[in-house]
């Protein structure tokens, strides 16, 4: 018997919601309704499609101020800060503008006796694994697209944000969603396992960390399953000589500590021009000292909690060790009296910080700032390159063309000049290395949900 799902808030240390995980015969009947829906789904005509999605999508935003406080209250985001159903309304209104386009059949040379068209079609059944940092947004590419392009989704969110999945199965019902196409569902590890390894799984889409994505390719390791992973980061920032000081500095304490530090593309490490280092530092510790912390339903809290007691124990034992081999914390903030304040980090600047330190090569996921002096332009390449990650990076400077010109240099799946820490709808999205496959977003993502079928017929 498995133990249940118990959504410990970090906010306050309470039991906040607690539910079984599927028994292995509702996992199978999970299944099995999936595999019959692909063969509808697929055929319902576009139109229908996006009517129903349309409802769906509704009854997701009806739900804005319950969503938001659920996720609030689960991972520890500030209240104010929680509301994600704006963007998920967007980024399905994109999605939606351009699935015609993406999908329509390609006609390709021909003669009077032959016609040749490509046509793309869905995958059949898309198992979606959701990560709980963003944890409804999120739901725009790992439910809303694949839908709208004729998969049909199984649905898994992190344990931490199970009770978001019952707002999505109550919106597919409100929203007449037919049974099978759109099922989330409490599995377990070793069910998804056998998901994967049944070969009723045409398309997996995995949003996580590194070694969660790891598994999931050892668990599909038999199959032939076309799979969307977006993964862990180690998201480098520099800053030359010529930035402009304090917009960069504002920017790059928005860039690291939003969220507490806990996206995929936050800025984990900043390395900074020798000329303008001191300036840099003083001029991000004022901006850092805006960011206050405290508990997240205050309004006036830009950090609340992090996701828990485990994830604060080992982001502070990462700060000890880089203390412990020389590195200075400078920014000194304080805890205020709070309920739960083992799950809390305080934003931390480090200084003296080398590659010889792990902070500056795994993966924090905190409010952490380790910010290094850099002599040129090639030493600050070198340095950001030497990661198991590439998710992303960025440069900041007066001379936009000599940046794009250096991220030509940086190995990572999506380069920035001044900016960061930022998903364009219109760029493909994703990273290299451990930090992912395949990519969401921009003009190949709805493409990368269906595959791509050639017709040839003589006459």
């Amino acid at each position: 018997m498995t133990d249940p799902i118990r959504i410990v808030s970090p906010v306050d240390g309470s039991l906040y919601f607690e539910t079984p995980y599927a028994s292995d015969a509702e996992a199978a009947a999970v299944q099995a309704a999936a595999i019959d829906a692909a063969a509808m789904w697929k055929d319902v005509p576009l139109h229908e499609r996006i009517d129903t999605l349309d409802r769906f999508v509704d009854a997701l935003v009806s739900e804005a101020d319950e969503l938001a406080r659920m996720t609030a209250f689960q991972i520890g985001r500030p209240l104010s800060k929680s509301d994600e159903t704006g963007d998920l309304k967007y980024l399905y209104d994109h999605y939606k503008s351009t699935i015609e386009t993406v999908t329509a059949d390609i006609e390709l040379a021909g003669s009077d006796k032959v016609r040749r068209f490509a046509r793309r079609e869905p995958y059949g059944v898309n198992l979606s694994i959701c990560a709980w940092n963003y944890p409804v947004v999120m739901l725009s590419s790992l439910i809303l697209a694949p839908l709208l392009a004729g998969n049909v989704v199984i649905f898994k969110h992190a344990p931490q944000t199970a009770r978001i999945s019952t707002i999505v199965n109550s919106a597919a019902r409100k929203a007449g969603l037919p049974p099978g196409v759109l099922q989330a569902v409490d599995l377990n590890h070793l069910q998804c396992s056998r998901l994967l390894a049944s070969g009723d799984i045409g398309l997996v889409n995995f949003v996580g960390s590194s070694r969660g994505g790891r598994e999931v390719r050892q668990a599909s390791a038999g199959q032939f399953i076309h799979q969307i992973f977006e993964l862990g980061g180690k998201d480098a920032a520099y800053v030359r000589a010529d930035a402009n000081i304090g917009t960069t500095a504002a920017e790059l304490v928005r860039a690291s500590f939003t969220n507490s530090g806990q996206s995929c593309c936050s800025v984990e490490r900043i390395y900074v021009d020798k000329a303008v280092y001191g300036d840099f530092v003083d001029a991000f510790c004022t901006a850092a000292r805006d960011w206050r912390i405290g508990h997240p339903i205050l309004d006036d809290v830009a950090l609340g909690s992090v996701i828990n007691a485990e994830a604060a124990c080992r982001i502070e034992l990462d700060v000890a060790a880089a203390l412990h081999a020389g590195a200075k914390e400078i920014l000194g903030c304080k805890l205020p009296d709070l309920a739960n304040p083992a799950a809390y980090v305080t934003p931390k600047v480090l200084t003296g910080v080398d590659h010889g330190m792990a902070i500056m090569r795994g993966e924090t996921f905190g409010p952490i700032a380790p910010i290094m002096s850099v002599s040129s332009d090639e030493e600050a390449v070198t340095l950001m390159n030497d990661t198991e990650y590439g998710l992303t990076s960025s440069v900041w400077t007066s001379d936009i063309d000599y940046g794009l010109a250096l991220g030509q240099r940086v190995n990572v799946g999506n380069f920035y000049v001044n900016q960061a820490d930022y998903v364009d709808e219109y760029l493909p999205w994703g990273g290299i290395k451990a930090s992912g496959l395949g990519r969401s977003d921009g003009f190949s993502w709805l493409e990368s949900l269906t595959r791509t079928k050639g017709f040839y017929a003589a006459a």
